[in-house]
């Protein structure tokens, strides 16, 4: 791994929070912090954000379907990973989704509801990682 490329090219987590694209840099950071850290080395704190990035990625970008046939690792972590951000009512819904997997037009209609709520699930995000930020911090300083 190139940690040299870490340290000098990312910018840090407050400045990514602070960017007017926040939506972008943010997910950039999370995905370049997956990237170069194995994900036993990362924090909880820092793990749960980036399952909630790809959550809210792959879902909108291709719905509950296609997006736990693409991670099947998914589903009950992101349940939890929502739940640890607060907002337990999308995390119901995603509970909902794992139990009508083979319903596509209920999973359809699921996906409309959960892509409603995007700014949520992205300022709650953005605030777990400002309420844990010394986790996000120690990241970057490795």
């Amino acid at each position: 791994m190139n940690w040299q490329f870490w340290k000098k090219k990312v910018m840090t987590i407050e400045d990514a929070l602070r960017h007017e694209r926040s939506d972008l840099k943010v997910s950039e950071w999370l995905q370049l912090a997956w990237n170069h850290h194995p994900e036993d080395r990362l924090p909880p704190e820092v793990l749960n954000a980036y399952l909630l990035d790809r959550f809210l990625t792959g879902v909108n970008f291709d719905g509950l379907a296609v997006y736990w046939e693409n991670n099947p690792d998914a589903g009950e972590r992101d349940v939890k990973a929502l739940e640890k951000a607060g907002v337990h009512d999308v995390a119901e819904l995603v509970r909902h989704g794992l139990a009508i997997r083979e319903n596509e037009d209920e999973l359809d209609a699921l996906d409309q509801k959960i892509m409603a709520m995007s700014v949520r699930i992205q300022d709650a995000t953005h605030q777990y990682i400002r309420d844990n930020l010394a986790a996000f911090n120690s990241v970057q300083a490795s």
